[in-house]
């Protein structure tokens, strides 16, 4: 997006200066003119800035939101196959932990889809606040630590197993750090760009 703006600036600036040189003005001074026309550097690049922003907000959201929905699939899977092992129910309080993970991580999905309208259509009631892509990287970075904070506490909690078995380890991998691993560095630009 952003070599798009520098492209688009650069477009216009050509065309101001040709509308000015049509209009008799040499080259230098139709240039000099579409500039002066064109705004103060540091309030384009304030602008510009936002939207970019704004865009790294809206691609926040989508990787919070792609990595939720397939850590359902996967958790749904895993929870399929998992009780191959069990010799009876885990405890209770397992399944009421493993129940509150599963609704966090359909909130998250929604929380994800909010922010994803508060980066898009939203702007026209929230405005281009920069509050917005920092509350959108802060709540990802929050979504993907409770990832693998939840993870890790279920793979630890495990009725049958260890966290140092195959399966166990895998799962921490791949359902703990891999989310974390790909929200993270887009929550960083969101907070970075939106600083």
């Amino acid at each position: 997006m952003r070599d798009d703006l520098v492209r688009e600036a650069r477009d216009g600036l050509v065309d101001a200066a040709e509308v000015h040189e049509a209009g008799g003005l040499p080259r230098p001074v139709a240039e000099r003119r579409a500039v002066e026309e064109f705004g103060p550097v540091p309030e384009l690049a304030a602008g510009y800035q936002r939207l970019l922003a704004f865009a790294q907000g809206r691609r926040t959201a989508l990787v919070v939101f792609a990595v939720c929905a397939v850590q359902q699939i996967g958790s749904t899977v895993a929870w399929q196959s998992a009780d191959m092992g069990w010799r009876g129910l885990p405890a209770r309080e397992y399944l009421v932990l493993a129940d509150v993970v599963g609704w966090v991580g359909v909130a998250a999905q929604v929380a994800a889809l909010v922010m994803l309208a508060a980066c898009g259509v939203g702007t026209r009631w929230l405005g281009t606040r920069r509050w917005v892509p920092r509350t959108v990287g802060v709540s990802a970075l929050g979504i993907g630590l409770f990832s693998l904070v939840s993870c890790l506490v279920l793979t630890m909690a495990d009725p049958v197993g260890s966290i140092l078995d195959g399966y166990h380890l895998a799962w921490v991998l791949v359902g703990g750090l891999l989310p974390l691993a790909l929200i993270a560095p887009s929550a960083r630009r969101c907070l970075t760009s939106a600083s």
